[in-house]
């Protein structure tokens, strides 16, 4: 962490005293304020503007000097979550249980917020974010904690630390508008950033031609399909675990014909198709993926341009449509 922030009132007194002097400090003078005033210990542990490393850090302390019972609910949740996931002996609350769902979420919040900029703490710490960020995306869908957690990726990688299930966490948002975060990282000045942009990005049609421009380009490109293919896109699960280069999302060239929004989860169109659509689809699907893309493309920019131009190219026959899209377009002849 930047100690240039320390005069900041974000900071509680124990955080500065664990970024200036170290953690075997934070401890020592911890415990001698347990020995000399416990009120004084307990007031600075309680303070509101307390980060989450200096909690983590202390848990111990608080345990061998039986001060649980006088920690703010906040605190107090914050260490059965953190013993909940790590599976200490002493965690026999299941604080993680649904009907606690309203209540935890501004300590997870809490936890990710104040505590992402630590990373070399340990591995257990990086354990506790690491589900921290899982239970934020997946069981609150919480797109704010989407710029932390791609912050903690690419920290993470620079360092050389493991950070595959925070891919996991953040792709489990299930937001494809998130990837410009990734895509973001295509300007950074350090080469395992943008490696690892584009290994994260890889999925997207014709990235691997862009990787030879240079990185305005990249970026320039990257944010221009994200925009114009996200309606179209949805979610396959892919991650880490099973390939070196996940295809998170995947394009459905039928709603991009159709100019039609699917559902995220199983890439159906949210609105019915009509019969006429889908006898559309049926001709559509007949034709090889470059002339289905080719058509899908000239489909998306028409409908955007004009919708009754669109309207009139959708209903032309196929060998009219894909004479336009060369034509406007370019492509395959």
């Amino acid at each position: 962490m930047n100690s240039g922030n320390l005069n900041s009132n974000n900071f509680s007194f124990l955080d500065r005293i664990r970024i200036m002097d170290g953690t075997e400090e934070l401890k020592s003078i911890f415990n001698r304020l347990i020995k000399d005033n416990a009120n004084d210990a307990l007031s600075l542990i309680n303070h509101e503007n307390l980060h989450f490393p200096s909690l983590f850090l202390l848990s111990p302390e608080i345990e061998k000097s039986n001060l649980f019972n006088n920690l703010s609910l906040r605190n107090q949740i914050a260490l059965q979550i953190t013993n909940e996931i790590l599976l200490k002996e002493n965690s026999n609350t299941k604080v993680l249980k649904s009907e606690y769902r309203k209540r935890n979420y501004p300590v997870l919040k809490w936890m990710l917020e104040t505590g992402f900029m630590d990373f070399d703490i340990g591995d257990e710490y990086d354990e506790v974010l690491d589900i921290v960020s899982a239970i934020l995306t997946t069981e609150y869908r919480d797109k704010s904690a989407l710029p932390i957690i791609s912050d903690m990726i690419f920290k993470r990688n620079r360092k050389g630390h493991y950070f595959y299930d925070l891919v996991w966490a953040f792709f489990q948002c299930r937001d494809p508008y998130s990837l410009s975060l990734i895509a973001n990282y295509l300007h950074s000045r350090d080469i395992k950033d943008v490696k690892l942009s584009h290994r994260l990005l890889s999925f997207i049609p014709d990235m691997a031609y862009e990787m030879r421009a240079d990185n305005e380009k990249q970026y320039s490109f990257c944010i221009r399909w994200i925009r114009e293919n996200g309606p179209f896109l949805y979610f396959t699960g892919e991650n880490f675990h099973q390939t070196s280069r996940p295809t998170p999302y995947k394009l459905s060239l039928e709603a991009k014909y159709l100019c039609k929004s699917i559902c995220l989860d199983n890439g159906k169109p949210i609105a019915p198709v009509t019969e006429e659509e889908q006898r559309l689809l049926d001709n559509f699907n007949k034709l090889n993926d470059d002339i289905r893309m080719l058509l899908a493309n000239c489909s998306v920019l028409l409908n955007h341009q004009n919708l009754y131009w669109w309207n009139m190219w959708i209903h032309y026959p196929l060998s009219e449509q894909i004479k336009i899209a060369r034509t406007r377009i370019g492509g395959l002849e």
